[in-house]
C-alpha cells in the first residue's frame, strides 16, 4: 500500500462581491484496486503479520486502546471484497461570499527627496542614514522622472544604481523591493478583506456502526449538537445517532441485514470535513538594521484582490497518532451545485495563486 496523505484539500477559485449558495457533495470511499477485503476484515486477517501493510494501525485510531497483538473481532467477510461498504457520503449546504480590497501599508515609507545638484547620477539625501551597502539589489525609483534601477551600492546618504539614472534637485524617490513595492517600517494589513463562508451538514451516509465499545466516536464523524438546559449547554448524542446512521435493511435476502448491529462492522474513512475561505497576503521582511539601524522593514510581494479560494478540507483516519498517513487508498469526489450571483467555480487539488 502506498502512503496516502491523511488530509486532502480541494480548492475552488472564487470571485469577491458575489454571494452564492448551494449543495456541496463529498463522497469518499476506500479503493479496491489492490484486491483487498473491506477495512475491518483486512485488519483482522493481517493483524499478527510482522510485515503486514496495516501493522502500523495497531496503536492508532480507531483501534487505539486495543491491546497490542489483539486483533479486532472477526467480521467473517474474508474474500467477500466488501470494500465498497467503506465509504462516507456528505451533503452540505454552503454559502460563499467575500469582500476583498487593497491592503493598508502601515508605518513610514522608505522615501524622500534628492537634495543634491541637478544632473547627478547618484541620489543624495542628507537626512538619510542607511546601513552601508544594505540596500544593494533593492530598487531605487525616481518618482518625479518615473525611472527605476537596481541599487548597486550605498553609503549613509548616497545611493548608486546599475543604470545611473539622472537626479535633479527636488526629485522625490522611493525604495522598493524586487516586486516593485515600497518598503515600510510596519507590517502591512489586509483586515478589510473578509470572508463570509458558511456551511452546514445536511446529511451523512455511511455503514459505520455496530462495532464493540463506543464505536460511534471512533468510527464516525463526531459532530456535537447542543441543547439548552437549566444548567447550561448539554450534548445530545441521541440526536446525532439518529441524524447520521442508517439501517441498511435488506430486501429479499440481499446480503446480511445491517440493521442488526452485530452484522455491521464496516469502516467510515472520513475523520472530518471543513469548508472555509482562504485569501493570502505575502510580504518580505528584513532583519532589524538591514536597511536602517534599529529598524525592521516590510514590503508587499503578493496580494491579489480579484479572487480567493474556497477550501474543502477532508481529513481521513490515519495510521499514526498524528494522522499523517491514511488507512487505505481513497477515491474522493467533490461536486458543488451553486446558485446565485455567480456559478463559476473551478475546483483543483492545488491552491489558486494567480
Amino acid at each position: 500500500m502506498a502512503d496516502v496523505p491523511a488530509g486532502y484539500n480541494y480548492y475552488a477559485r472564487s470571485v469577491p462581491e458575489r454571494i452564492t449558495s448551494g449543495f456541496l457533495h463529498v463522497i469518499v470511499r476506500n479503493d479496491s484496486n489492490d484486491g483487498r477485503d473491506d477495512c475491518v476484515d483486512e485488519y483482522y486477517s493481517h493483524w499478527a503479520e510482522a510485515n503486514a501493510p496495516d501493522a502500523n494501525a495497531k496503536g492508532s485510531a480507531p483501534f487505539v486502546g486495543t491491546d497490542p497483538g489483539d486483533a479486532p473481532g472477526d467480521p467473517g467477510r474474508t474474500t467477500y471484497k466488501h470494500v465498497i461498504g467503506d465509504y462516507d457520503s456528505y451533503l452540505f449546504f454552503i454559502t460563499v461570499a467575500a469582500h476583498l480590497q487593497s491592503h493598508t501599508q502601515a508605518g513610514s515609507a522608505m522615501s524622500g527627496v534628492h537634495d543634491g545638484s541637478n544632473g547627478m547620477t547618484s541620489l543624495s539625501d542628507s537626512t538619510a542614514n542607511w546601513v552601508t551597502n544594505g540596500l544593494v539589489d533593492q530598487i531605487l525609483h525616481n518618482n518625479t522622472q518615473a525611472s527605476s534601477s537596481p541599487i548597486s551600492a550605498n553609503v549613509s546618504r548616497i545611493i548608486s544604481t546599475d543604470d545611473g539614472i539622472s537626479w535633479d534637485a527636488g526629485d522625490s524617490y522611493s525604495i522598493k523591493n524586487t516586486s516593485g513595492n515600497i518598503w515600510y517600517t510596519d507590517i502591512p494589513s489586509h483586515t478589510a478583506c473578509q470572508n463570509f463562508v458558511r456551511y452546514q451538514l445536511i446529511g451523512r451516509h455511511n455503514n459505520s456502526y455496530g462495532h464493540s465499545g463506543n464505536n460511534y466516536v471512533h468510527y464516525t464523524h463526531n459532530n456535537q449538537w447542543w441543547e439548552c438546559a437549566s444548567d447550561g449547554l448539554e450534548t445530545n448524542p441521541s440526536y446525532e445517532n439518529n441524524l447520521i446512521r442508517n439501517t441498511g435493511t435488506i430486501e429479499t435476502a440481499f446480503g446480511t441485514d445491517l440493521s442488526t448491529q452485530s452484522n455491521n462492522t464496516y469502516f467510515a474513512p472520513v475523520r472530518g470535513i471543513t469548508v472555509s475561505g482562504k485569501h493570502n497576503i505575502e510580504f518580505d521582511s528584513t532583519v532589524t538594521g538591514d536597511f536602517v539601524g534599529g529598524v525592521q522593514h516590510h514590503s508587499i510581494t503578493s496580494h491579489p484582490t480579484s479572487f480567493y479560494n474556497l477550501v474543502v478540507a477532508i481529513n481521513l483516519h490515519g495510521f499514526t497518532q498524528s494522522g499523517t498517513v491514511a488507512f487505505f487508498r481513497n477515491k474522493i469526489n467533490v461536486f458543488f451545485q451553486p446558485f446565485g450571483e455567480t456559478t463559476e467555480f473551478e475546483f483543483s487539488t492545488s491552491e489558486f495563486t494567480s
